[in-house]
């Protein structure tokens, strides 16, 4: 009950992302591509899908109260 719950917050979290960096959590997390298949897939540089995953991190570590 409680990891199910966890999930959800998780979820809840990601689904506020600006779009750019929602697109890459879920095709890096939950689809499984690798940064250069996403970068391929979404037409953009590959160090642009690495800058938005980090972007995406930050912001999901801030939003669920996370330290490193």
């Amino acid at each position: 009950a409680v990891l199910q719950e966890q999930r959800e917050t998780v979820r809840a979290a990601v689904d506020e992302l600006p779009e750019p960096l929602r697109e890459v959590v879920v095709l890096r997390m939950s689809v499984g591509l690798r940064f250069e298949e996403i970068a391929e897939l979404l037409h953009i540089p590959l160090g642009t899908a690495l800058s938005r995953m980090h972007a995406a991190l930050q912001r999901l570590r801030s939003a669920l109260g996370v330290e490193r």
